[in-house]
């Protein structure tokens, strides 16, 4: 998909505050994500607490395999894997 046809799913219609609808759309993305983890055959569970170190955990099988993840939303057509730290301030 095209960073334009991205973009076309980004459109604050309501004219609701700028932060929130960013922080609508972080909640998307991250719901996205895991859907699209479930549909690749991977349970899935979402953490429901603000600001925690991941967003889901996601169950790779086996004995006691989970992984824990943090999504963040892209407006291109890249993917970036870190892991261990946070490099921002919040």
């Amino acid at each position: 998909m095209d960073n334009h046809a991205h973009q076309a799913w980004v459109i604050n219609l309501t004219g609701i505050d700028k932060g929130i609808f960013r922080t609508m759309n972080g909640n998307a993305d991250e719901l996205i994500a895991i859907g699209r983890v479930i549909k690749a055959g991977f349970p899935c569970s979402r953490v429901d607490v603000t600001n925690a170190k991941y967003d889901a955990i996601v169950d790779l099988g086996g004995k006691q395999k989970l992984l824990r993840i943090q999504i963040k939303g892209t407006g291109g057509d890249t993917l970036n894997f870190t892991g261990g730290y946070r490099s921002g301030v919040q």
